[in-house]
C-alpha cells in the first residue's frame, strides 16, 4: 500500500476531482479581545463629511456612521466595535451642492454635509438587492433606557412569553436572534432581533455603549452623539457574518474537548462518585466523555456560593483534577456570584474590594438543604467598580491553581451587578469578557459558560444586547422546562442565535426541570448530538425527573441514547473543523437553510431544520410518536440519509416516518465527513473515519491542533479531502501546517456511500483484499453512523443498500500524517 508522496498528491487528487484550487487555508485566529489604545479625537481612518459626520467603510457591505456636533469622533473600542481601524474597502465619493454621496458598490449613502444629526432628512441610505437599489432607514435608539422589571431577576420572567419590551423599532422580516435565557420557559418565546433580515440589511446603534479602555469601561463624551453600523448584504446573507467579524472580532474557538460530550447534574457528587461510579459507567457503555461540569455542591461553607472546596466531597482537589485530566477530561466549575459573611474568604475579599452590598439569600432552596445559609448574611459584587471586580476574580485563583479548566457563571439568582441597567452596557457581556480575558491570560482557549446579552437586573431587556459576547461566551440558556414544545423551540433558538453572531449555544439536554418521558429524552439526546454543544444536565429530584444518563433508562431508549452519544464523539473532527472556520469567517455552525438557498421560500418556513456546516442537513424530531412523522424540505441536489442510505433529490418537501432509533440527518452528495470511529475518545490525531457520499464531486478539509492558543494562532494543521465521483476515488492529502503535539500516525478507515458494488478496491494504487461482511458493519440507526468497518488493515467489505447501491468500507491501514493516501473503487 504505497502512500502518495507530498509532491504527487495535490496534482493526483485535483485531477481525480476534475477541479483546480484548494478549499482555502484556515487563517490564524485573533486573540478575541477588544482593541485598545484608540483615541477619542477621531484621528483614525474615515471619510469626513462636513464638520459633524464621519463614515468608515468597513467593507462594501458594512459602513460605520458617526455624527458628533463638535466634530470629535470616537476611535476607542466598545463591546460591539472591538476593531475601530479598518483597511478600508474601495468606494467612490461624489460631492454636490448640499449632498455628498459615498458608493461602495453595495451601499450608497447620500449625506447632507451640514447635518448636525443623522435622520431621514439628512441621510438617504440604499442597499443593493439583486440588480436594484432599495432605500433603507437606519433607526437610532431613543435616548434613555429603563430595564423592564428591573431588579427582579428571574422573578420577573417566570412562566410565559417574553416579548420585546423596550419599544425599539424592529426591522421588518428579521430572522431572529437572541434572548438572555430560557429559564422556567415551557416553549417558544419571542426573541430579540439578530443580524439577518429578509429586507437585506440591519442597523446596530452603538451610540450609548460604554467604551473599553485598558480593560475598563468608561462612558462616552456627552453631546448628542450618534454611532452605529449599517450592514447591507442584500440576499448575500453570509456577508454579514464576515462584516460582524471585522467589526467585533472573531468568535471564540474553544478547545477540542468542547465539541465532545459534556455531563453535569445538580447533585452532590464526590471525588469517589466520579472515580468509582460515573466514569466507569461511561466506559462500560463505550460512551466517550470530554467535559465534566461540577455543579454547585462542591463548595463550602455554603454549597450555593462558597469559595472553598467542600472537603467531605473532595478531600484532595488537586488530586481529583489531575485524575480527571489523566482520563482526558476538561473540568468546569459552577459559580454563583456572591459571598457569605461566614465564608473564610470574605475577610480577605473585603480588604481587597472595599465594602460590599448586602443582598437577600440567593437561593431559598437552601432553606431545606443548607439552612445555615439562610441565616447568614450574603453580599454581592459591583463589577463596574475595578476593586470589586478584581477581588471577585481573585476568588477563582485557588481553584485554577488546583487545576480547574474553565468556569460556568450561573448568574441566575444573585444580586451582583455590573452597574445600573441603563442600556449603556450589558452586564453579562461585561463580566463574560472579564472571564474571557482571564482565560486568555492563563493560556487557555476556554470561553465562559454563561447567560448572555442582559443581566440579572435586566433579564428580558434588549439594550445594548449580546454584541461582542461571541468572543468570550458559550451561551448557557438556563433552566428550561422539559417539554416537547421546548425541545422543538431549542432547534430554532440555536439557529436564531447563530444569526446574532453567537455560534456556541448550550442547552440542558433533556431540560432542567419537569417530567421527562423516555421518548422525549431520546429525541433530546438526538438533537444534542447534532448541536454546536452537547451538554447533559438536570436538576434535583424535587424539580422533576433528574435522569440524563443512558443506563438510567430501560431498553430500547438506553441503547438509542448511548448510540447517539457515541455519534456525538464521532462528529468531533467535523465539528472542530467547523469551529475553526467559524473563527476564521464568523459563520455559525448551525445555519438556517436560507444562508445557502435564500431564493427558496421553504428555506425560511422550514425553521425546524438547519445545515450543520456545509454538508449535513439536520432536522431534529420535536414531536412524540414512534415512528414520529416529520416534514423535511430537501434543497436542490441529492441527499443521503446518514442512517439508512436512502437518497432524496431536491428541491422537494417530504413527510418522513422516523422511528425512535433514528433522526432525519442527510449528507449532501459529494460530502466527505471526517469522523472518529464510534466509541473512540475524540482526541486529536486519533483514528479517522472518512465518510464520502457519492453523486457529485466533493472537497472538504480536516483541521487539527493541540487545543493551545499557540497552535491555533499559528494556523493549526490542515488535511485536504477530495472525492472524485467520476473516478470513484477518495484522496486524503498530507497534513500541512502547525499541528502542535498531535500524533503523527493513525489508522484511517474509509466508507463510501451510495455506490454500485465494485470489482476491486485499491489503497495507494495497490489492490486490497475483500473480506466477508460481519453483518453488523453498519448497524441499525445511530449504531452504524461511525462503524469502523473491517478489522484488518488492507481489507474491504460491501454492504448492499437501497436502489441497487450500497456502502464500501475500507481499512486503509495506519497512515503517516505527512503522507497522503488514495482509495479507489474499480
Amino acid at each position: 500500500m504505497e502512500p502518495i508522496g507530498r509532491r504527487g498528491f495535490l496534482g493526483y487528487a485535483l485531477a481525480a476531482a476534475g477541479a483546480a484550487g484548494g478549499a482555502g487555508a484556515l487563517s490564524g485566529v485573533g486573540a478575541g479581545s477588544a482593541a485598545a489604545g484608540g483615541k477619542p479625537d477621531g484621528t483614525g481612518a474615515g471619510e469626513r463629511i462636513g464638520k459633524s459626520v464621519r463614515v468608515q467603510v468597513v467593507s462594501p457591505t458594512c459602513v460605520r456612521l458617526e455624527c458628533a456636533p463638535d466634530g470629535r469622533f470616537e476611535d476607542r473600542a466598545t463591546m460591539l466595535g472591538a476593531h475601530r481601524v479598518h483597511d478600508g474597502a474601495a468606494y467612490e465619493r461624489a460631492d454636490a451642492p448640499g449632498r455628498v454621496t459615498l458608493d461602495t458598490g453595495r451601499i450608497r449613502l447620500h449625506i447632507d454635509p451640514a447635518a448636525k444629526t443623522l435622520d431621514d432628512a439628512t441621510l438617504r441610505a440604499q442597499v443593493l438587492r439583486g440588480d436594484a437599489w432599495a432605500d433603507v432607514h437606519p433607526r437610532w435608539e431613543r435616548p434613555g433606557y429603563t430595564a423592564p422589571l428591573a431588579g427582579l431577576g428571574m422573578a420577573g420572567y417566570l412562566g410565559g412569553g417574553v416579548p420585546k419590551t423596550d419599544g425599539a423599532p424592529a426591522t421588518q422580516g428579521n430572522l431572529g436572534g437572541w434572548l438572555r435565557a430560557l429559564d422556567t420557559q415551557f416553549g417558544p418565546v419571542l426573541l430579540h432581533d439578530g443580524l439577518l433580515s429578509r429586507d437585506g440589511w440591519v442597523f446596530l446603534d452603538d451610540s450609548t455603549s460604554q467604551l473599553i479602555v485598558d480593560g475598563h469601561r468608561v462612558r462616552r463624551q456627552p453631546g448628542g452623539r450618534q454611532d452605529g453600523y449599517l450592514f447591507g448584504y442584500g440576499d448575500e446573507y453570509p456577508d454579514v457574518f464576515a462584516d460582524y467579524r471585522r467589526v467585533s472580532g472573531p468568535p471564540a474557538f474553544p478547545p477540542r474537548a468542547a465539541f465532545g460530550l459534556w455531563f453535569s447534574r445538580y447533585h452532590p457528587y464526590s471525588d469517589d462518585d466520579y472515580r468509582s461510579r460515573l466514569l466507569p459507567a461511561f466506559a462500560d457503555e463505550r460512551v466517550p466523555l470530554s467535559v465534566l461540569m461540577v455543579d454547585t455542591d462542591y463548595k463550602a461553607p455554603h454549597k450555593w456560593n462558597g469559595w472553598n472546596w467542600r472537603s467531605a466531597l473532595f478531600p484532595d482537589p488537586p488530586g481529583f483534577l489531575a485524575w480527571a485530566h489523566e482520563q482526558g477530561l476538561q473540568v468546569g466549575l459552577n459559580v454563583h456570584p456572591s459571598i457569605a459573611a461566614a465564608d473564610p474568604q470574605y475577610g480577605p475579599t473585603v480588604r481587597r474590594a472595599g465594602p460590599l452590598t448586602p443582598i437577600a439569600m440567593p437561593n431559598l432552596i437552601s432553606l431545606t438543604s443548607d439552612p445555615q445559609a439562610v441565616v447568614d448574611q450574603h453580599f454581592g459584587f459591583d463589577w463596574s467598580v475595578p476593586a470589586q471586580l478584581d477581588a471577585y476574580l481573585a476568588l477563582h485563583t485557588p481553584f485554577e491553581d488546583d487545576g480547574a479548566d474553565f468556569w460556568w457563571l450561573d448568574w441566575c439568582c444573585d444580586g451582583s451587578t455590573a452597574g445600573p441597567p441603563d442600556g449603556t452596557s450589558s452586564g453579562d457581556a461585561w463580566i463574560n469578557s472579564r472571564y474571557g480575558a482571564r482565560s486568555r491570560a492563563r493560556g487557555s482557549r476556554w470561553p465562559v459558560l454563561s447567560r448572555a446579552g442582559g443581566s440579572w437586573q435586566d433579564w428580558a431587556g434588549a439594550r445594548p444586547g449580546p454584541w461582542g459576547e461571541h468572543r468570550n461566551t458559550i451561551h448557557f440558556t438556563g433552566d428550561a422546562v422539559s417539554s416537547w414544545e421546548m425541545l422543538d423551540f431549542q432547534t430554532r433558538f440555536t439557529v436564531a442565535e447563530g444569526n446574532a453572531g453567537m455560534p456556541y449555544v448550550s442547552h440542558d439536554v433533556g431540560g432542567f426541570q419537569g417530567p421527562l418521558d423516555d421518548a422525549l429524552y431520546a429525541r433530546w439526546v438526538q438533537a444534542g448530538a447534532f448541536s454546536p454543544v452537547m451538554r447533559l444536565h438536570s436538576g434535583t429530584p424535587d424539580r422533576g425527573d433528574p435522569r440524563r444518563l443512558p443506563w438510567e433508562f430501560p431498553q430500547p431508549v438506553r441503547g438509542i441514547a448511548a448510540a447517539f452519544m457515541r455519534t456525538r464523539s464521532a462528529l468531533v473532527p467535523y465539528l472542530y473543523t467547523l469551529g475553526r472556520r467559524s473563527a476564521d469567517t464568523g459563520m455559525p455552525l448551525a445555519r438556517g437553510m436560507y444562508l445557502a438557498w435564500p431564493g427558496f421560500e421553504q428555506a425560511y418556513s422550514y425553521d425546524h431544520q438547519f445545515m450543520l456546516g456545509d454538508d449535513l442537513l439536520v432536522a431534529p424530531v420535536g414531536v412524540p410518536g414512534d415512528p414520529a412523522v416529520t416534514r423535511v424540505w430537501f434543497p436542490p441536489g441529492e441527499w443521503h440519509d446518514v442512517f439508512t442510505g436512502a437518497r432524496h433529490t431536491g428541491p422537494v418537501e417530504k413527510d418522513l416516518a422516523v422511528p425512535l432509533d433514528r433522526m432525519p440527518v442527510f449528507a449532501r452528495a459529494g460530502a466527505v465527513l471526517p469522523l472518529h470511529p464510534a466509541g473512540e475518545a475524540p482526541v486529536a490525531g486519533g483514528p479517522l473515519l472518512l465518510r464520502a457520499f457519492a453523486g457529485a464531486d466533493g472537497r472538504a478539509s480536516l483541521y487539527e491542533d493541540d487545543s493551545t492558543p499557540e497552535s491555533a494562532a499559528a494556523g493549526g494543521a490542515r488535511t485536504d479531502l477530495v472525492w472524485s465521483d467520476g473516478h470513484r476515488i477518495l484522496a486524503m492529502g498530507p497534513r500541512t501546517g502547525a499541528a502542535g503535539g498531535v500524533a503523527t500516525h493513525r489508522p484511517v478507515h474509509v466508507r463510501v456511500e451510495g455506490v454500485p458494488e465494485p470489482r476491486a478496491v485499491t489503497v495507494g494504487g495497490a489492490v486490497v483484499s475483500r473480506v466477508a461482511s460481519s453483518g453488523d458493519d453498519l448497524g441499525a440507526g445511530a449504531a452504524g453512523f461511525a462503524h469502523r468497518g473491517p478489522a484488518g488493515p488492507g481489507t474491504w467489505t460491501f454492504t448492499p443498500g437501497p436502489g441497487g447501491r450500497g456502502t464500501v468500507h475500507v481499512h486503509a491501514g495506519t497512515i503517516a500524517a505527512g503522507d497522503g493516501v488514495a482509495v479507489g473503487l474499480a
